[in-house]
């Protein structure tokens, strides 16, 4: 990866712990960042509208990074052990956004349930950052994940009716 970046792996390794570092820094980056988003959100919030807002967040400084996320993801998808890593990276947040939430936020008291919605929220920006990555259409990636979280908020239609 040094050779890549044309400087000695001496160097790389003075700013970089690892290889896999290099790939889900950014991404650990904004995780954290998106946690620390939580702090603004009104405490009466209902649940659901403090993830939207992170999530929305979250999806937001994604798209200010396609660049630098769609390199790190094409290198990521060429070898499992490092497609794991990149999906690793954002799920490993889940549980700091949910004690986060049911911290911070008075309607939120079960923490299973809030486990469960916030992996439903991490699944939803992950299928969206995984279509918003694999088109070369600069997509708003906000509006695709809001799209794909509408699903969440409307009825299905019976068919039996």
């Amino acid at each position: 990866m040094a050779d890549a970046v044309t400087m000695s792996p001496r160097t790389f390794f003075r700013y970089y712990a690892s290889k896999e570092e290099v790939l889900s820094g950014l991404i650990h980056t904004i995780q954290s960042d998106g946690v620390r988003t939580l702090m603004h959100v009104a405490s009466t919030a209902s649940p659901h509208t403090a993830l939207r807002e992170v999530f929305g967040y979250l999806a937001g400084r994604y798209q200010e990074q396609r660049s630098n996320l769609y390199i790190r993801h094409q290198i990521a998808m060429q070898t499992p052990p490092m497609a794991s890593l990149f999906l690793y990276a954002l799920l490993e947040t889940e549980p700091a956004i949910c004690e986060a939430v049911c911290s911070r936020l008075e309607p939120a008291r079960d923490r299973n349930e809030m486990r469960f919605l916030v992996a439903v929220y991490m699944a939803a920006l992950r299928v969206s950052l995984e279509e918003w990555l694999e088109h070369e259409e600069s997509r708003d990636l906000v509006s695709l994940l809001y799209s794909h979280l509408d699903c969440f908020s409307t009825e299905p239609k019976r068919t039996d009716e």
